[in-house]
């Protein structure tokens, strides 16, 4: 199977969404026919707060009731309606595989509620080849002396293509350390000086940009100082890592509960107060950059917030002393005559510019950063024993404010120490055409992603074509129905309105697009209605052939994706 769309642009989606087949309905359940969107706002949405409370020696205190929390948005208190203590078992026992009829695919997780869940990704977008090497390292270390085996753990890698998984969940620490090193001792891991100064390239024209080198006169004429040319990089950059955090996001969705992502990482160009970009001698450079992507920032956030991720970033750049580049910086420098007082007053800006991020993004979902220390296995032991033992908090909210709305836990007892998400965020009204467009790229990510979005329940199941669905003169026909559970779809309120983007792609074993299905879904659901149902038909060659369906919830931003392979004989 070809582990994404490797034909399939983000301009051919929006002419597939646009101009693509159609899904069919069987009669009983009669969903609307496609139609152009409708502008609904839903008039509640629930808010959940993982909160973890320790006492003074960091134990979790335990047995805590309803009332014994205060929960305030944006300064007012709020009545909680949801409330669970969740306590990990003391071992973890995996759940026995479901048994699937033959022919049925699905994306829901085997366990929807684990007690301890933890994602370790590895940034290789924003980290140099040696903190990379070093976060490796003490990664290792971690696992061989501290993980226990109640605790269930994935590994994965942050890419410029979209995240990789190097192991899925499991609770067994030297599997980890197997696929962990099979990963070091590939060639294209191998510390070659010639790779280091490739790995480095990049950094390396961040560092001569923002030392302002096209206005020092220099007298160099190369692409690597041209301004547009770095403000495409580090949109690049940030655009990427956006979309790696929603693939997480999207991927584990459909497991309820908190989830602690431990983000290793070297920085990040997204700067969350734009002061660092101030300070710089060409500071339009960053800023002109990054016009339009807050849109893209802001749906970052939705899907972290309703897949309840709390962030642990660890800088992989362990303790950083400013007043010290490393030779590959040095030459650089060196060379393009660049004074020692500009390069130490710009590690002197950037450095606590990106330890602020960091502690945003932490603060922002609940999470911890951990910077400036050379022990990165505090952050990873920190990020999985605070899944352990949490409460989970949730509240309906009818805001509509576009922004930031603020919230605070408290618990009416002494010495409680008290953590969790310092907010939500309620996405700025857009022009239709833009929605339309973010959402594609929405649907975009899910085709791409060699995994699996669980965010949205589906289930798909190959049948029988009819007498009437006949193929096309030299390919057979292969016809499935795509089941979808209301549990969870955004229903509107009590509108009990379902408003979906459908998308389906057929690939040959290459990965080509070979055939397609698109549908915009605006449909009122009947009391009682516990799913949709879709049928469709591909005509396909003989040969081997991969299934892509992929349901974007237009009201809550969650995607749902399914993968199955087909033999045509």
């Amino acid at each position: 199977m070809n582990p994404g769309l490797s034909g399939c642009s983000v301009m051919f989606l929006v002419i597939l969404m646009l101009h693509g087949a159609l899904f069919a309905s069987p009669q009983s359940q009669q969903p609307a026919a496609s139609t152009p969107a409708p502008t609904f706002k839903s008039s509640t949405h629930l808010v959940l707060v993982p909160t973890i409370v320790r006492n003074k020696d960091g134990q979790h205190i335990g047995g805590l009731k309803t009332e014994d929390f205060i929960v305030r948005e944006d300064g007012k208190p709020v009545k909680v309606e949801v409330f669970e203590e969740v306590i990990a078992s003391p071992k973890y026992t995996k759940p026995e595989p479901s048994k699937l009829p033959p022919g049925t695919f699905t994306n829901e997780p085997e366990n929807r509620a684990p007690k301890a869940l933890v994602v370790l990704a590895l940034d290789t977008i924003n980290t140099a080849f040696a903190d990379k090497v070093y976060a490796r390292q003490q990664l290792f270390k971690y696992l061989q002396e501290s993980l226990d085996d109640d605790k269930m753990v994935a590994l994965v890698e942050m890419k410029r293509s979209g995240v990789r998984i190097i192991h899925d969940f499991t609770t067994d620490p030297k599997v980890l350390i197997e696929a962990l090193r099979r990963i070091q001792l590939g060639p294209a891991e191998a510390p070659d000086p010639v790779e280091l100064v490739a790995e480095d390239e990049e950094r390396r024209e961040v560092y001569r940009q923002m030392a302002g080198l096209s206005i020092l006169g220099t007298g160099e004429e190369s692409p690597l100082t041209d301004p547009n040319a770095f403000r495409s990089q580090v949109r690049n950059s940030v655009l990427q890592t956006l979309d790696c955090l929603k693939q997480i996001a999207q991927v584990y969705g459909g497991i309820s509960g908190r989830k602690a992502l431990v983000w290793v990482s070297g920085g990040f160009p997204f700067s969350l107060t734009n002061t660092a970009e101030m300070q710089l001698p060409d500071r339009q450079v960053v800023s002109e950059g990054l016009v339009n992507i807050s849109a893209d920032y802001d749906r970052t956030w939705k899907v972290l917030n309703n897949a309840n991720f709390s962030i642990y970033p660890v800088d992989a750049r362990g303790l950083v002393n400013t007043y010290f580049w490393r030779p590959v910086e040095q030459a650089e420098f060196s060379r393009t005559l660049v004074t020692q007082r500009l390069r130490t007053n710009l590690a002197l800006v950037m450095q606590p510019e990106s330890i602020s991020t960091f502690r945003s993004f932490a603060n922002m979902t609940g999470g911890r950063a951990f910077v400036n220390n050379n022990d990165l296995t505090r952050g990873f032991r920190a990020a999985v024993d605070d899944t352990s033992a949490y409460y989970l908090i949730g509240y309906y909210s009818a805001q509509k404010k576009p922004g930031w709305h603020r919230l605070k836990v408290q618990v009416r007892q002494k010495n409680a120490n008290v953590r969790a998400r310092s907010g939500y965020l309620v996405a700025k009204d857009v022009l239709p055409a833009q929605e339309a467009e973010l959402r594609k790229m929405d649907v975009s990510l899910a085709l791409h992603s060699p995994m699996q979005f669980s965010a949205v329940s589906l289930r798909l199941r190959l049948v029988t074509a009819s007498p009437s669905e006949v193929a096309m003169p030299g390919k057979k026909p292969v016809a499935f129905e795509l089941d979808i559970p209301v549990d969870t779809l955004d229903k509107n309120g009590s509108e009990q309105v379902v408003s979906l983007s459908l998308v389906g792609v057929a690939q040959d074993k290459s990965g080509n697009v070979i055939a397609n299905v698109a549908n915009e879904v605006n449909s009122k659901l009947s009391p009682g209605q516990g799913g949709l149902n879709f049928r469709h038909k591909f005509d396909l060659p003989p040969g081997q052939h991969t299934l892509r369906v992929v349901v974007h919830d237009n009201f809550s931003g969650r995607t749902g994706s399914v993968i199955a392979p087909v033999t045509v004989e």
